[in-house]
């Protein structure tokens, strides 16, 4: 069973000085009261520079049963005079997209030195509780149960794949970050010799992850004469990376889905964009090559269908699909969410622009993702004609040279897909090298 602890751990430093998965249901009501506040905040913290702020919080994370479910941290740094705040929260309190608008919102207060008056005033976003509250009577929908159905239907048989799985364990569990007091799936605690990172303490790169990037001047053609996007190419390059690694026709693999509608519903609602809460969903890939030489545009097309389709039906709950599969493919199903999984980060370009004219009042120093997985994609566009791809990854199951070199393959075999004088030819002559691959960058997410 996958245990999903996943967790953000954002760092964001003004620029200016300022003061410091079962289906049980259970509801909890938080108030702002001062033993709230006590376990949550923490203040009066100093750091001699920027980069110790890596050390704060470090060990700390939003537990799923103990809680809290958020902890931010005030910090001073002596050596420029100004503050950060570090904010751990779970994926129940946050999705990237809503941190999103909680930092452009902490922005806006600061840049135009709003007061709390000011702020309280403010029209706000799409109230959390709305979506939430259709969410919980839509998972006990017949709606609910046919996305369910649709997923079982399309995973039927995946118990026969296990070859197809990738990373191949090198070590038990699957964990990026600190994974003191890990245990097995059953619940029973596990041995920590046997977590052994693959690099010294020094090439401890996995929770940060390694960022590549590639050009690919033919983005637009591709889209413009096929009706192809960019996410779909990378995807399509992640699947026959999978392939290639595992000498299997099958690729098993999580993705993403930032699951950003509205539940079924009759109503005319606001726009999903504007919700102010976490819309976080997981489904499962199941790409199959069946013939070698089968045109790149078929199997483009065949891929960027299906993920319509995915995401339609992102909302069905993981327990509802787990109780539809045969044991054998449940083991497999979960297996195969916890390995590896994609998501595509629309918002990589825009964090990429040039902030010379106006410098924002606060600049985003890390963030990191600590979830229970073995190989995390992140991808986008740095810009029109350039992929971007991080992965952040397991230290104890991969390491830092063969991340290195599985961005270059991933990039590369993307950079040829994406080219429409590719569209016509097999599917077995994607090239894995040659695609014009940076080096590392820095990670922009």
């Amino acid at each position: 069973m996958l245990v999903h602890h996943a967790m953000l751990r954002t760092v964001v430093v003004p620029t200016t000085s300022t003061s410091p998965q079962d289906p049980k249901h259970f509801f909890v009501v938080l108030r702002a009261d001062e033993s709230f506040w006590t376990r949550s905040i923490t203040t009066n913290i100093d750091v001699n520079n920027a980069d110790e702020l890596r050390s704060v919080l470090k060990d700390e994370w939003a537990d799923t049963l103990a809680g809290p479910l958020v902890r931010v941290a005030f910090v001073r740094i002596k050596n420029s005079g100004s503050s950060a705040f570090v904010l751990v929260g779970n994926h129940a309190a946050y999705d990237n997209l809503s941190m999103d608008l909680l930092l452009s919102d902490l922005e806006t207060a600061l840049s135009h030195k709003l007061t709390a008056e000011n702020i309280l005033q403010a029209p706000g976003h799409v109230p959390f509780k709305d979506f939430a509250d259709r969410y919980y009577h839509f998972r006990s929908t017949q709606d609910a149960r046919e996305a369910a159905i649709f997923h079982a239907t399309r995973l039927r048989g995946i118990g026969d794949l296990q070859d197809s799985l990738w990373p191949k364990a090198r070590a038990p569990g699957w964990f990026k970050g600190p994974d003191a007091g890990w245990t097995h799936s059953d619940g029973t605690r596990g041995d920590p010799a046997l977590r052994t990172p693959i690099d010294p303490p020094e090439d401890h790169h996995g929770l940060d992850g390694l960022t590549r990037t590639a050009g690919v001047r033919t983005l637009q053609a591709l889209k413009e004469e096929h009706g192809i996007m960019p996410h779909v190419v990378l995807k399509l390059a992640i699947a026959l990376f999978n392939m290639r690694k595992t000498g299997t026709t099958t690729a098993l693999f999580a993705n993403v889905e930032a699951g950003r509608r509205w539940p079924s519903s009759p109503e005319t609602l606001p726009n999903p964009l504007g919700i102010a809460g976490p819309m976080f969903q997981v489904v499962l890939n199941r790409i199959t090559v069946s013939q070698p030489n089968e045109p790149v545009l078929a199997i483009l097309q065949r891929v960027q269908d299906e993920q319509k389709l995915l995401s339609e039906h992102s909302q069905a709950p993981l327990f509802l699909i787990h109780s539809l599969l045969p044991d054998n493919d449940g083991r497999v199903f979960f297996d195969a969410l916890a390995r590896q999984g994609y998501n595509w980060a629309p918002g990589i370009q825009s964090s990429s622009g040039d902030t010379a004219e106006k410098p924002p009042t606060l600049v985003k120093f890390n963030r990191q993702a600590l979830d229970d997985i073995g190989l995390a994609w992140t991808c986008g566009l740095r810009d029109r004609e350039t992929f971007y791809v991080n992965a952040s990854y397991d230290d104890c199951q991969l390491g830092k040279d063969e991340v290195y070199a599985y961005l270059g393959e991933v990039l590369s075999a993307g950079v040829w897909l994406a080219d429409p004088k590719n569209a016509a030819k097999g599917v077995d002559a994607c090239k894995f090298d040659g695609g014009n691959v940076s080096e590392l960058i820095k990670s922009l997410e």
